[in-house]
């Protein structure tokens, strides 16, 4: 077996996020998800139910970014989709005892979901640890012995994930019991013969939880997120380092840790004794998940995909360059309108913070700077700060 189905999550351009992948062709398609009914921002969790696919999408619903449940056929095309309006930051999804299981990463919550056809979901807590906000960040899912499995990070030690140092897995199945701690950024719960494992992300290791432990001593390198035991097999995916974290939005300090090998796919095989990446870094930045594909046989080209991504690209560039056009325009109406204000002797001094943040913009209008230095000297508080500004104006 050597097709794969992927997941990239906060993709871009908007509707690149699931991929299929030959591993031995190098055949790569992207699956279309024009008919989904939101703006598909990136994808996690995947799971393969009888003959058909789930797949946990992140949208964008408005003023968030939401989740909608997914079923593809064995062609990849789109069945059926539902929102969850319960679901926050949805990470890895499990088929267990005739539900789907997703976990909500941004609630500490494991939902179990009944998805009956031609009807919406049911949703109930499979599982929870101080429930409310993401302060566990809880990712992957497996079964193993007839045992649930989880992932997290533990408990954040600061303002960002990227100390966190005793991640932990949990047996749902024994009422959350810790089964091993002290990881760096576990994910990617797997089976493989018959022992359970984990990437340890930070220091792109595979690290044994349960049953027996055949050997896994191949070094790897990267961020490594995503893996998969099938045959002689296995598959890990790796993704390229956060320049800005998803949580907070400010930018990250970089480390040689996490630097690694960027977005790709690394494969093990035992029995040929080989080691091969496979570069996917034209296709996205963050891989998340790695399912084997059953369905029809990839053929598609990497050429065709990276034109069909550019090509995407190009489009949203075009439509962001309007927007931002339309923007200055109506911020130099309010400009105008604001300075007319000034001309006729109002008191601007109840727009000072707005006009302090608009004028110290990198791409500030220059009419923003011009206002601001005015308000300076009219509220005669420091004549010399309104020198820069209108240099800059």
């Amino acid at each position: 077996m050597t097709q794969l189905l992927l997941s990239f999550c906060y993709s871009k351009p908007v509707g690149h996020a699931l991929a299929l992948f030959d591993c031995e062709s190098e055949a790569f398609e992207w699956i279309d998800l024009s008919e989904v009914p939101l703006p598909v921002y990136g994808a996690t969790g995947l799971c393969r139910v009888g003959g058909t696919y789930y797949a946990a999408l992140q949208v964008r619903a408005p003023g968030t970014l939401g989740t909608l449940l997914a079923q593809f056929d064995d062609t990849g095309r789109l069945l059926r989709t539902a929102s969850l309006a319960q679901v926050h930051d949805a990470h890895s999804l499990l088929w267990w005892h005739g539900e789907l299981l997703l976990v909500s990463s941004g609630t500490n919550q494991v939902f179990a979901i009944d998805w009956a056809p031609g009807s919406t979901p049911r949703m109930r807590v499979f599982f929870e640890r101080e429930p409310g906000a993401d302060t566990l960040h809880m990712n992957s899912l497996q079964a193993f012995d007839g045992h649930v499995y989880l992932s997290m990070f533990g408990s954040k030690p600061s303002a960002s994930w990227r100390e966190a140092s005793d991640g932990q897995v949990l047996d749902l199945s024994a009422g959350g019991k810790v089964v091993l701690r002290g990881l760096q950024h576990p994910h990617s719960l797997f089976v493989d013969g018959g022992g359970l494992f984990c990437m340890n992300s930070r220091t792109s290791a595979v690290v044994h939880v349960a049953g027996t432990a055949p050997g896994h001593d191949t070094p790897l390198s990267g961020y490594v997120r995503g893996a998969l035991s099938h045959g002689s097999q296995l598959f890990v995916g790796t993704s390229m380092q956060r320049k800005q974290s998803k949580s907070r939005g400010v930018s990250e300090a970089s480390d040689k840790v996490s630097t690694g090998t960027g977005c790709g796919l690394h494969v093990l095989d035992s029995v040929r004794g080989v080691a091969r990446w496979h570069d996917l870094s034209p296709f996205g930045a963050e891989l998340y998940d790695v399912l084997a594909w059953h369905g029809r046989p990839v053929t598609g080209t990497r050429a065709d995909a990276m034109v069909r991504r550019l090509h995407a690209v190009n489009s949203e560039f075009a439509e962001l360059i309007g927007a931002t056009y339309r923007m200055r325009q109506q911020h130099g109406l309010v400009a105008q309108m604001l300075r007319q204000f000034l001309d006729a002797g109002f008191d601007l001094s109840p727009a000072q913070a707005l006009l302090e943040q608009l004028s110290s913009d990198a791409f500030a209008l220059p009419e923003w700077c011009y206002l601001r230095a005015r308000q300076l000297l009219a509220s005669r508080a420091d004549p010399a700060a309104a020198v820069p500004l209108l240099q800059r104006a």
